[in-house]
């Protein structure tokens, strides 16, 4: 099918063409497409959208009244044809050539909506926005590739039909239909193959450092996002953020791996409100600037009136249920809302969903959700792991299969979506009687001595996740000791500041862990109060009843990575350790 530079229409063909209608939204969205500078644009996906308007005849697929759409799809074919053959960078002089070469031909009405279209759009770039982010484009290239084979499988619809005619007939025997058609369904079967392999380098990135003036927008591109405060999501405590190389980090997921009444699902809920608190919306890089960002805290465990009821207990430590009955649920709401979202304008979103065959195909959902009501998310937190099941149900007959596919499910999603994702499973039972016996004995720092070796069945979730992190809480009233949550790096594909590999974080109450960040920081390289108890970790033996090697670790502290905040940390610490005996 060849353009027509006049008004006269389009050549036919001998062949059946799929009548395939692109709307006004799609239309627009591929000029934007078109317009845009990114490196998961290539050469190919724009080679592929000619292809596709090549195979549509706007002429059959558009009535008299669709005019200005039928004049959108010239406009759209047009510029992609330049962008393949012509070398016009400046957007603004590709802008008037257009406005050129449709006039007369289109009405004023016509041309002036779709010279808007261009104009509206570039006027957003040159301001900073960036309006198509790598998960629209990749929605577009996919758009693209399903329309291609789809026009594919139908040329061959005559075929198709022949096939399933003679298969049909008992007449015919099934080595002459095999003989007749093996050629052809081979042909197809290339030709759709052809056109994933042209498709999926949208999901692959390329640096070629030879290609010297593309990479230097590439590297000046990653740089930045590296670099930008909103690439990392603080968690309100100074020493995990440093443990995971600045804090939540976008495209990375995040798995706390805690013994059985570890407080897995205490530590993600503080994580999702603290998120709320202490970071800004100022320094959050938005795809849709004007979109509202928002924590999403997706729990299986906990039912929203749990979940409502661990909140209160976080702000004010004591539960929702034992408060005064003339206090007015909305005077509970303001109190959140104040507290939660409206310092730094973040939103919190607690979603429940008790379906025991959910699968991680439930993130999509929600994302979409957001998505259409202007919220963008910031943070996915999921409580927990163990109740999702995969996406692809084979996966799901083997709990150590299963829990190996869901990690990577959730891994991809965090990397498609561009947000960190964070969420907890269940040690092994090694790793978890290593701790029973610790708690047993009501000895302090069991979590030290837990290993990689400890988490067995997880084996599977460590191999997908970017940072595992062992976590337990600790509390032992009777040796006047005060609760207490346990961090200990076991595996990250990123970096740790100050080498920090072990450290603990009191309680403010029974639910609310002390957060000793600043609210709003940037989590790179600030430094506020820091109220937790920091120790080298050192070598030591498994062995519980091994205090020697405890002693050691406590004696034995750097400069360099052991922190106290003030004179009332060094009195704990050597409370603990005499209640050690040591």
């Amino acid at each position: 099918m060849a353009f027509i530079d006049d008004n006269s229409g389009y050549m036919n063909r001998n062949i059946k063409q799929a009548k395939i209608k692109l709307t006004r939204v799609m239309l627009d969205q591929f000029i934007h497409y078109l317009l845009t500078d990114s490196e998961y644009i290539r050469d190919a996906d724009v080679r592929n959208l000619k292809r596709m308007l090549d195979e549509i005849n706007p002429e059959e697929v558009y009535t008299m009244a669709e005019t200005n759409l039928k004049d959108k799809f010239k406009f759209l074919d047009l510029l992609t044809h330049i962008r393949i053959e012509q070398n016009i960078t400046n957007k603004y002089q590709l802008m008037e050539y257009m406005h050129d070469h449709f006039m007369g031909i289109f009405s004023n009405d016509s041309l002036d909506d779709n010279i808007r279209v261009m104009n509206d759009y570039i006027l957003r770039i040159n301001q900073g926005y960036k309006l198509l982010d790598k998960r629209q484009i990749e929605h577009l290239n996919e758009y693209i590739s399903d329309r291609l084979q789809y026009i594919d499988m139908y040329k061959n619809i005559d075929i198709y039909q022949e096939i399933y005619k003679d298969l049909n007939d008992p007449d015919i025997n099934p080595t002459e239909i095999v003989g007749r058609y093996k050629n052809e369904l081979i042909t197809m079967t290339d030709n759709l193959k052809k056109v994933d392999r042209n498709s999926n380098g949208k999901k692959i990135s390329i640096l070629d450092l030879g290609e010297y003036d593309d990479a230097v927008k590439q590297v000046t591109e990653i740089a930045d996002k590296l670099r930008s405060p909103s690439n990392h999501i603080s968690s309100g405590f100074k020493l995990l953020d440093k443990m995971l190389g600045g804090g939540f980090e976008k495209s990375r997921q995040y798995v706390f791996l805690g013994p059985q009444k570890g407080f897995k699902s205490g530590l993600l809920l503080n994580l999702a409100i603290n998120a709320c608190i202490y970071n800004d919306k100022d320094n959050i890089d938005l795809v849709k600037p004007n979109a509202r960002p928002v924590v999403v805290y997706m729990t299986m465990e906990n039912t929203l009136d749990e979940t409502l009821e661990r909140i209160y207990s976080y702000m004010h430590g004591e539960e929702l249920k034992h408060i005064d009955k003339d206090i007015k649920g909305s005077a509970i709401m303001e109190e959140l809302y104040s507290t939660i979202c409206t310092p730094h304008g973040i939103d919190l979103m607690i979603i429940y969903n008790g379906d025991t065959t959910v699968n991680t195909g439930f993130m999509e959902e929600v994302y979409d959700m957001l998505e259409e009501n202007n919220k963008e998310p910031i943070l996915f937190v999921q409580d927990y792991l163990a109740r999702f099941n995969s996406i692809n149900p084979a996966s799901n007959k083997d709990i150590r299969i299963r829990y190996g596919a869901v990690s990577d499910e959730m891994s991809k999603f965090a990397k498609n979506k561009r947000i960190p994702l964070v969420t907890a499973a269940q040690m092994n039972r090694n790793g978890s009687k290593f701790i029973d016996d610790f708690r047993d004995m009501e000895k302090p720092d069991g979590l030290m001595g837990v290993q990689r070796q400890h988490v067995g069945d997880s084996s599977f979730i460590i191999d997908n996740a970017d940072a595992v992190i062992a976590i337990n809480r600790e509390d032992y009233p009777e040796r006047k000791l005060p609760a207490r949550m346990t961090f200990k790096h076991i595996v990250a594909r990123m970096g740790r500041e100050d080498n920090v590999k072990y450290f603990s974080q009191d309680f403010d109450n029974l639910f609310k862990i002390a957060t000793d960040a600043k609210p709003g920081d940037i989590p790179r390289g600030k430094e506020g109060t820091i109220s937790s108890t920091m120790i080298q970790e050192q070598e030591q033996s498994n062995t519980v009843s091994n205090m020697a090697g405890l002693q050691t670790m406590y004696s034995s502290r750097s400069a360099s990575t052991d922190i106290f905040a003030n004179q009332a940390n060094q009195q704990d610490l050597s409370q603990r350790l005499n209640m050690k005996g040591l």
